[in-house]
């Protein structure tokens, strides 16, 4: 039976069949900056995480957003990140708004969580000083604002997250307590149900919510924010991988992987 299929695809006895798989899988995306903010706080991403952001923010937004990542294979350990937005498209870029980090991860690949970055605004010149320790399943993030103190969003920031598998727990506060209250949370449960917790500071107010995972792929979450805003949401991502015969590959290459993500906000 494998020779009269490898004489159908043109393969030889001895070559392997190959299924290609789109680089979105081909490389490990670790969201390095996941501990340094609440997840239901403004810069957070939720229950659901940064799949379901990019969906909304990034791949259906109305208007232009471009980022771009350089980094050498010879060295990972420096990163220039870029980051412009526009809420016009790109026939009207008058209110582009960008940004520039420069991102330094001593051990990229063994500890992606330990780094330091430099943030610089285009458009206000505002400036960030961030960085994360990992030790264990310990994180301390520092945010660190250099110039631009009249933004709401530019205070300094002290933040302790504790993770484990089925329970994670967050605190974060401005370094003198007098600018506000501390903002906690608490993440517990399983990969199929999980909730969470959450007093912010800003707002003194309450926020929870609930993530449900009934199959791999499949997401439904409910989000009270501050006690006035509900979230009702609903992701899938689908994998399929079917057979083609595509004449600009190689004999070995026999099949395609296609990914949707659909979603519901």
């Amino acid at each position: 039976m494998g020779a009269m299929l490898s004489a159908l695809w043109g393969l030889k006895e001895d070559e392997k069949r190959m299924v290609l798989v789109p680089p979105l899988f081909e490389r490990e995306h670790v969201d390095v900056t996941r501990f340094m903010h609440p997840p239901l706080g403004k810069e957070g991403p939720g229950l659901q995480g940064k799949s379901f952001i990019r969906l909304f923010e990034d791949y259906l937004s109305p208007g232009f957003s471009s980022k771009v990542l350089l980094s050498s294979k010879q060295d990972r350990r420096s990163t220039f990140i870029s980051d412009f937005r526009s809420s016009h498209g790109v026939g009207g870029l008058g209110d582009l708004n960008g940004k520039a980090t420069f991102r330094f991860q001593p051990c990229p690949l063994e500890d992606p969580y330990t780094f330091g970055e430099i943030s610089v605004s285009a458009k206000t010149s505002d400036s960030c000083l961030r960085g994360n320790w990992k030790y264990r399943n310990v994180f301390v993030s520092v945010n660190q604002p250099i110039n631009g103190i009249g933004s709401s969003s530019a205070h300094p920031q002290i933040g302790l997250t504790m993770a484990f598998p089925h329970f994670t727990s967050g605190v974060f506060l401005p370094p003198s307590l007098g600018l506000g209250l501390p903002t906690c949370y608490v993440i517990t449960g399983s990969p199929k149900l999980k909730g969470i917790l959450q007093y912010g500071r800003e707002n003194q107010s309450l926020s929870f919510g609930f993530l449900f995972a009934p199959a791999q792929g499949l997401e439904t979450g409910i989000e009270v924010r501050d006690m006035k805003e509900l979230r009702l949401s609903v992701f899938q991502r689908m994998i399929v991988s079917r057979r083609v015969k595509n004449p600009f590959e190689k004999d070995a290459v026999v099949g395609i992987t296609n990914v949707v993500d659909a979603g519901v906000l």
